[in-house]
Formats: structure tokens, C-alpha cells, sequence
């Protein structure tokens, strides 16, 4: 019974790891170091699904692999690529700071009027689409909808390139939400990459319905990492990049 058990140990962690040596991440800065370009590939023979988001980065956080995160704003890009910075000489992680952007509250009761009328709108869509994929619960529906908006099927060999804006001061570029920032010291080397974490537990929010639209294509789970570039910080807003490590 217990070489069963190591046996099937084994074979789960042999599928994990090759899930994961399947899909691979590159990444680098433009010369202005205010975009991020991204390729994503599969270099498997199979099809494979990966959630992603494409237009933001997010910062990290020891919860970014967990599912269910209670804490998320319905607007936070929980599948975007995580944003890690290392100190070069330590090799400690940059721990992130969270804080909220300056509010002017002149024009509030204009924005909230909007806003009002942006909510009833998104209800109507959400119910529609609760309707649409059998749904019953209005907060994972939510997260379900961004979730199979930002699906990326990798057919064998296939790359994904996309953009996404890159700041040190504000990752996800959420200009009415906090804002999450590493501080960095001057004229210190660190060591940026980019990760992707997918806890199987994710997938408990597709419907039956949604999974069978997947076809042959494989639900990814696991960790992604890129590869690394180390920066010269003059400051955390507009870091030199120094060395680009394939």
C-alpha cells in the first residue's frame, strides 16, 4: 500500500513538473523602461489553457498562488503576471507597499451619480451572463467572468506576445484603487522577474458548461517564471536597466 501511494506521488509530481516545463515566459523592457513586452509560449505537443491577463502587471503578495482570495476588489487583475524584485547582494525579496492615491472629492457627487448608473449596467450584463453560463452566485460569477475573458489557449509550439504597462510606483496602474509600489534604494542592483500561479482551486469557478467548451485543450496549474533583468535603481519611479539575462 505504501509503494502504491509513493508510486502515484511520483507520477502526480512527474505530470506537475512537465506541466509546467511545457509552458515558458520571457520577458523585457522597452528602452523608456515604461513598457513591458511578453511572450508566452507552449513548447509541448498539446494544447494547453492558461489564464492570463494581458493589459496589467500585479505585484506579489503571499497569497497570490491561493484561491479563494476574499480580499480582491472586483477590479484587481488577480491573472495578471506577478511583478518580483530581489535585492541582488542579499537576494531578499522587496517586500510590496500599499497605499491610496490622492483623492480630489470636488466633482465627487458627479462621479458617484455615474458610477450608480455604470453598477445598474454591469448588473443587467452579470445577470445575463449568470444566466447564460448557470450561475448562481453573484461574487464568483464576477470572478468569472474575468476569469474566461482571460483565457489564452496555446496550441503545440504557439506564442503569445502581448504589452503591458510597467512602473515600480504603481503595478497594476489602477489610478482609483490603492496602489501597490516597491521601494527601491538609489544606485542599488536588483533583480526583476515575472511569475504566473495557478491554484487548481481556480477552476472551481468555471461551470460544467464552460469546462466542456474547453474541447482537448489542458487546464494549466502551477508556476511559470521568466527570466531575469537586473536594474540600477535612480529611483523607484525610473530605474537604468543594466543587464538582461536570457
Amino acid at each position: 500500500m505504501i509503494v502504491k501511494t509513493q508510486i502515484l506521488l511520483i507520477l502526480l509530481l512527474t505530470v506537475h513538473i512537465n506541466c509546467q516545463s511545457q509552458i515558458t515566459m520571457q520577458w523585457k523592457l522597452n528602452s523608456n523602461k515604461t513598457t513591458a513586452e511578453i511572450a508566452i509560449k507552449n513548447t509541448g505537443s498539446e494544447v494547453w489553457v492558461v489564464p492570463v491577463h494581458q493589459q496589467r502587471l500585479q505585484a506579489f503578495f503571499t497569497d497570490n498562488c491561493e484561491w479563494p482570495r476574499p480580499d480582491l476588489s472586483e477590479r484587481y487583475p488577480f491573472l495578471a503576471p506577478t511583478l518580483n524584485v530581489f535585492d541582488v547582494l542579499t537576494d531578499e525579496r522587496i517586500e510590496t507597499v500599499s497605499s491610496f492615491p490622492y483623492s480630489d472629492l470636488t466633482d465627487f457627487e458627479k462621479f458617484r451619480k455615474r458610477n450608480d448608473s455604470l453598477l445598474v449596467i454591469k448588473n443587467l450584463l452579470l445577470n445575463e451572463w449568470m444566466n447564460k453560463n448557470h450561475l448562481t452566485d453573484k461574487s464568483t460569477a464576477r470572478h468569472n467572468v474575468y476569469f474566461i475573458k482571460n483565457l489564452i489557449f496555446l496550441k503545440p509550439q504557439e506564442e503569445v506576445r502581448f504589452e503591458v504597462p510597467f512602473s515600480l510606483f504603481n503595478i497594476t496602474r489602477q489610478e482609483d484603487d490603492i496602489h501597490d509600489s516597491y521601494i527601491l534604494q538609489k544606485d542599488k542592483n536588483y533583480a526583476l522577474n515575472l511569475s504566473i500561479c495557478i491554484d487548481e482551486a481556480l477552476y472551481h469557478i468555471m461551470s460544467k458548461k464552460q469546462k466542456r467548451k474547453l474541447g482537448r485543450g489542458k487546464l494549466f496549474t502551477g508556476k511559470i517564471e521568466s527570466n531575469t533583468l537586473i536594474i540600477k535603481s535612480n529611483n523607484h519611479e525610473n530605474p537604468r536597466l543594466r543587464i538582461s539575462n536570457p
